[in-house]
């Protein structure tokens, strides 16, 4: 088992020295930390839809301890292989769909 923080966040673009890069908002819209497990766990927060809260959504997603994969969609099941791989202390940040969920699990 290893312990995931997702976070659901809108970013601005800063400019940086002539170059422009996201930056995630201080305050998230939802977050969530989970267990992963050798079975997929589907978090129980969704981005809203873009009529609802607008765009420029992304979810930034933490392995704490062990390495995941993830997966997104209405009914997201993360599997090996498929989806992305999270190292264990790495954060990963992917846009965000209205009515998406995360999926996690134990590499």
């Amino acid at each position: 088992m290893t312990t995931v923080h997702i976070v659901l966040a809108r970013a601005q673009s800063r400019d940086i020295e002539g170059a422009t890069i996201p930056v995630l908002d201080s305050v998230p819209v939802l977050a969530k930390t989970v267990t992963a497990t050798g079975a997929s766990a589907l978090a129980d927060i969704a981005a809203p839809g873009a009529e609802a809260i607008g765009t420029g959504l992304f979810w930034s997603v933490t392995a704490l301890d062990a390495a995941i994969w993830v997966a997104f969609g209405p009914a997201a099941v993360a599997a090996a292989n498929v989806g992305f791989l999270i190292p264990p202390g790495q954060s990963r940040e992917f846009g965000a769909q209205g009515g998406h969920r995360c999926a996690v699990k134990l590499a």
